[in-house]
């Protein structure tokens, strides 16, 4: 009796097993059929932080995101517009059938001509912490610089004070940039202890938040 218990057993973790596998299977062949019916488009920008829309819509919940990186369509028709502040868009069209693959690599987009640029630099603490300027706009470690922070607009910087490593706690600040001719340097100073942060030249619009 026991002997027939256990191979009813053993036989009914194998179809067990069988019905898993089909599963993960069909699972599998669903991924890989729904990554062939698409469009892809590989992207690299320069800069390479940049905002992407499709056919009117942002993608990416409309945030900054980094290229290069690869971007699945519907077969089709489609508008692809690359953007960031400051800067003149780029729009192209592609047109494809499943499978297909565009190699947008070489997507160089110019400044605004109608707009005058600050230099920033924000220096912080002897330990490095991670900043981002309009969501992505710029980002990176302490001593940064850049010259893509317009005069004249209003822009935020988030300070994350643990670093890259930590996104939950981050300190918000608001800042313009004054003058007049191109080049104009502007500099916010950041000095942290433990989560708090204080910035010079940039006024504090939301403390330390926990997700």
């Amino acid at each position: 009796m026991a002997t027939a218990r256990t191979k009813r057993r053993a036989a009914l973790m194998s179809l067990t097993a069988l019905v898993w596998a089909a599963a993960i299977g069909n699972s599998t062949y669903k991924i890989r059929l729904a990554a062939k019916s698409a469009v892809m488009v590989s992207l690299i920008t320069k800069p390479e932080s940049v905002q992407v829309s499709v056919d009117g819509e942002r993608e990416f919940d409309g945030a900054y995101v980094t290229t290069p990186l690869k971007l699945g369509v519907p077969p089709g028709k489609h508008k692809i517009k690359i953007a960031r502040d400051g800067y003149i868009a780029h729009a192209v069209t592609v047109e494809g059938a499943t499978g297909e693959t565009f190699n947008l690599d070489d997507v160089v987009l110019q400044k605004n001509p109608d707009l005058i640029f600050a230099k920033l630099t924000i220096d912080g603490p002897e330990a490095p912490v991670y900043v981002e300027i309009d969501d992505g706009l710029v980002r990176g470690e302490t001593p940064l610089s850049t010259t893509d922070v317009t005069l004249g607009a209003d822009h935020h910087l988030i300070v994350f004070p643990r670093g890259k490593a930590d996104m939950d706690v981050k300190w918000k600040c608001r800042f313009i940039a004054q003058g007049e001719a191109e080049g104009t340097e502007y500099a916010i100073k950041i000095k942290t202890k433990g989560d708090q942060v204080k910035a010079s030249g940039c006024e504090k619009v939301g403390g330390k938040a926990k997700k």
